[in-house]
């Protein structure tokens, strides 16, 4: 039986799909083996035993097996890609040329046999084959790195676990942030009622110690680490610039107040304008409610008594509040009064004559005499005297900041977050609020019962509320007295101390700048003058500058960062608000009826976790994954070259040895032992000698030969 031609070309599907199918599954393996590590990314590590079937593993375990497992089939799914093109790459260079048997077992066994690679001399004549098998040794290193993109490191544990429990809520609607006193006296007995006093000790103790930083004291969370949202109605301070006409209010009821009081100050030709000694480089006065029609000044020195004495609203009318109805406050600062320079046309002396004529408070012809001083007073000032003094004054006010404040509610919303040591506490949302109405008198009583209750009716009530919220008046009232006892009164330079004033009323005196509101923009400017290195040594470098400069301490502020006294003071505000939660005494009991319930709090729990490096995973798979594509690329373009595809299969070497011319006999004992006979190791062999080969289906040709007499015989 002999096979004759013609053959037609043709390709089998299945070697494409195979081809094809290799690696695309390694597409979806890799995408796989990402998914998995992606989803134990920032998971806790869990060392807990676990039975399966009777084998005592752990969750760890599983996982590392899982990733081999993902990085073993990707492997082998790359190398079957590059085991069927190399195939067919290595058929088409064997159809195509005369080779012999060495050099052919060599390049058929180079993706089993590893000591095939060492055939130098083919690696320039058919480089395509060489490469395409050492892709197919080096593919499996994906396997190795691919495994490592999954480690474990100390770090946050996620998701974060979170339980609800109490967390630090003010006692506003309790007795906590004021005292108390009998509405009937100092005696203790309480049926008459009890009415508001001043704030407690721990509120003025919070109070000076935040306003002394400027920060936020450290609050107790409910455990290491955590993270809540609270929503709190909190007292707030609105300040903004006085409009125009109150502004000049302001400044005329100070014009008038010193030139009043001038007499206090010396009224003398040689003394120039008393004004540079008794302008106020810094004032701060409370609003002055007086009178049954409610009349209220909002000017620092309301209206003055018999003895034309002026006094600032401060302290006296400050504490002697038990509401806040009305209690705004007020903030000026001058920062030309920090010192006595002024204009040259406003001085002392006059550089010619060595006198101050502007200041002189006489006419022109008017002499001193001993009956003139006695009965002299601002009232008989010269006109020149006063013209000046009224330029002088505007020239004060040119750059002077005059704020006013009012105490008010806002629903703040606060992310408090601790980590470690650090406390961070961030505003997300502001929202105005009512503040609850002032009372002035507070009852308690106990009902059959025995439940407590809270009267704060005045006259001709029905009904009784067992609700704390009223008292919350009086802890927003104590909160902000104690915070503005702070800040009132005024300050001279001429009076030779910082925070200190002299003036008609009495001596004034403040502890601003014994705040951090001395970092403000306009409060800067009244720090008194110091020398700097440069003045005392002379130099603006060199060792004695350098020793200069070690003689001061550190700039808390740099002035480019410096904000305005509006901001800072609510910003302090808020600050010593919040504060208050930093002490136990002036937080809610858990236990009390009133206190709010239990909030979700997170917890930052920190342990081993799983971190997942994609990089680490996709640099050696997208490596792996492009080789293989070229692999396909050129095993599909030898088998449209060759018109026909091949697998590595015992049938296919049988059928090409059959169709083969091999310059050799290779007939031998036992066929195919190793090692090859040299002798045919140099045999060439050649398909169909010069005819190209044809794959299709053949024609069968059958021929018919009669046995000969003698072997039928035998037979027989």
């Amino acid at each position: 039986m002999q096979h004759t031609g013609p053959y037609h070309r043709r390709t089998h599907w299945s070697t494409f799909a195979l081809l094809l199918g290799s690696l695309l599954f390694g597409i979806c393996l890799g995408f796989g083996h990402h998914a998995f590590y992606q989803s134990l990314h920032k998971s806790q590590v869990s060392a807990e035993p676990l039975l399966i079937a009777g084998w005592k593993t752990s969750r760890q375990q599983l996982i590392s097996v899982g990733g081999t497992a993902f990085a073993f089939v990707f492997k082998a799914s790359l190398v079957l890609c590059a085991t069927v093109a190399y195939m067919q790459l290595f058929y088409c260079t064997l159809v195509n040329g005369t080779f012999t048997l060495e050099k052919l077992d060599r390049w058929f066994s180079s993706l089993d046999d590893i000591r095939s690679l060492f055939c130098v001399t083919t690696y320039w004549r058919h480089p395509c084959l060489t490469l395409m098998a050492i892709t197919a040794w080096l593919l499996p290193l994906a396997a190795i790195f691919s495994p490592a993109a999954l480690s474990i490191s100390f770090d946050e544990i996620q998701p974060n676990p979170f339980q609800s429990v109490h967390v630090p809520q003010l006692a506003f609607d309790s007795l906590a942030f004021w005292s108390p006193t009998p509405k009937n006296g100092l005696n203790p007995n309480t049926t008459s009622g009890l009415q508001y006093r001043s704030p407690s000790e721990n509120t003025q103790r919070i109070i000076r110690a935040v306003a002394a930083g400027g920060e936020i004291l450290p609050i107790t969370p409910p455990g290491t680490n955590a993270s809540w949202t609270s929503v709190l109605e909190l007292p707030r301070l609105s300040c903004a610039p006085l409009d125009s006409s109150a502004r000049k209010a302001v400044e005329n009821n100070i014009s008038q107040a010193i030139l009043e009081t001038g007499d206090e100050f010396n009224f003398s030709p040689n003394s120039g304008s008393y004004l540079t000694r008794a302008m106020f480089a810094y004032m701060s006065w409370m609003k002055y409610n007086v009178g049954i029609e409610g009349h209220s000044y909002s000017v620092p020195f309301p209206q003055p008594d018999e003895n034309q004495t002026y006094k600032m609203n401060v302290q006296d009318f400050l504490n002697g509040r038990t509401s806040y109805n009305g209690l705004d406050s007020f903030f000026g600062v001058v920062p030309r009064a920090s010192n006595y320079t002024v204009p040259d046309k406003y001085s002392f002396w006059d550089t010619k004559n060595n006198t101050a004529p502007q200041w002189n408070p006489l006419e022109p012809g008017q002499k001193w005499g001993s009956e003139a001083e006695d009965s002299f007073t601002w009232r008989n000032l010269s006109k020149t005297y006063l013209d000046n003094y009224l330029l002088l004054f505007k020239w004060y006010m040119e750059d002077a900041v005059f704020l006013r404040c009012q105490l008010a509610a806002a629903k703040y919303t606060l992310d408090f977050s601790y980590s470690n040591q650090a406390q961070r506490i961030h505003i997300s949302s502001i929202e105005e609020a009512s503040l609850v109405p002032s009372t002035s008198v507070f009852r308690f009583e106990v009902d059959g019962n025995e439940t407590l209750l809270l009267d704060t009716c005045q006259t001709w009530c029905t009904s009784q509320s067992r609700s704390p919220v009223p008292m919350r008046a009086n802890s927003y009232l104590a909160i902000y007295q104690a915070f503005m006892s702070l800040l009132v009164g005024a300050y001279q330079y001429h009076s030779g101390h910082l925070g200190t004033a002299q003036f008609s009323g009495g001596p004034y005196s403040t502890e601003v700048f014994s705040t951090s509101l001395i970092e403000s923009i306009e409060l800067s400017k009244l720090a008194l003058w110091q020398p700097s290195a440069a003045n005392i040594s002379n130099a603006t470098s060199g060792a004695a500058f350098d020793d200069a400069v070690s003689l001061y301490a550190p700039a808390r502020t740099e002035p480019e960062s410096r904000k305005p006294l509006e901001e800072m003071l609510e910003e302090l505000f808020f600050n010593v608000t919040i504060s208050m939660a930093s002490s136990e005494a002036l937080l809610y009991n858990h236990s009390s009826p009133f206190a709010p319930p239990p909030q979700n709090v997170t917890f930052h729990v920190h342990g081993n976790i799983y971190t997942y490096d994609a990089y680490k995973l996709w640099i050696p798979y997208g490596i792996a994954l492009a080789v293989s594509l070229l692999n396909i690329i050129c095993g599909l373009w030898a088998m449209l070259s060759v018109g026909a595809s091949f697998t590595a299969d015992f049938s296919s070497v049988a059928r090409i040895a059959r169709n083969a011319d091999i310059g050799a006999d290779l007939r031998e004992d036992l066929a195919g032992k190793d090692p090859l006979p040299k002798y045919m190791a140099r045999a060439t062999l050649d398909l169909h000698g010069d005819q190209k080969l044809s794959i299709g289906k053949p024609e069968l040709v059958v021929q018919e030969v009669r046995p000969d007499k003698a072997w039928v015989h035998s037979r027989e």
